[in-house]
């Protein structure tokens, strides 16, 4: 039973780090890349956040799931 659960934790895991954040990143890259220096100021400054917080995120998973 111990077994079972070590494995799911590990595909959960590589769920979050693996699809869900990569696919956050990209969407949240495609708003970036069609968002107007002039109007959407605030809107970018708060996406460039959220970038280098899931790409932090992205990197600290991907080294748990290596070791």
């Amino acid at each position: 039973m111990g077994e079972a659960r070590a494995e799911q934790t590990i595909e959960k895991l590589v769920g979050v780090y693996r699809v869900l954040i990569p696919r956050k990143i990209a969407a949240y890259t495609y708003h970036l890349n069609n968002t107007s220096t002039i109007t959407d100021a605030p809107t970018i400054r708060s996406l460039n956040f959220c970038l280098l917080d899931d790409m932090d995120e992205w990197r600290e998973g991907e080294m748990i799931l290596q070791s």
